[in-house]
């Protein structure tokens, strides 16, 4: 009977051990498939009322540079902000420092996951829900 128990745990640790290993590996895929790239979407930030659209780039340092445009018109109303970025298991969060009015902007995108050059996960401003998000790698 101890043999059994002892086995069964044996193959409990090794299932343990193996999917501890394959969520890694997921987290440094999403990692390295940010890097050096460029991801565009919607991330709520406006001007005067008109939508902005981001384009968000991850660079290996922890910072990252979000230049913004009008939706339509990519040569007019560009905007450029730097954030800090930091991946926690699949929770990315984008800390872009005070806001103009000195409070604390901190977004993040939660669930994470990119299928297909499309970064897909739930946005979170300052811990407020904001809906689900898609940035496509440009």
């Amino acid at each position: 009977m101890k043999i059994i128990i002892r086995n069964y745990a044996k193959v409990l640790l090794l299932l343990v051990t193996m999917l501890g290993a394959v969520s890694c590996q997921d987290e440094e895929s999403i990692a390295e498939q940010l890097l050096g790239r460029t991801w565009v979407g919607d991330l709520g930030f406006s001007d005067n009322g008109y939508a902005l659209e981001s384009g968000l780039t991850f660079k290996s340092n922890g910072f990252g540079l979000d230049e913004q445009y009008y939706y339509n018109n990519l040569v007019e109303g560009f905007f450029e902000m730097q954030f800090r970025w930091m991946l926690n298991g699949y929770n990315l969060r984008l800390d872009y420092g005070d806001d103009r009015y000195g409070r604390p902007l901190i977004l993040e995108i939660r669930e994470v996951h990119i299928d297909n050059r499309v970064l897909y996960g739930v946005l979170y401003e300052n811990n407020k829900y904001r809906g689900d998000v898609e940035l496509v790698m440009d």
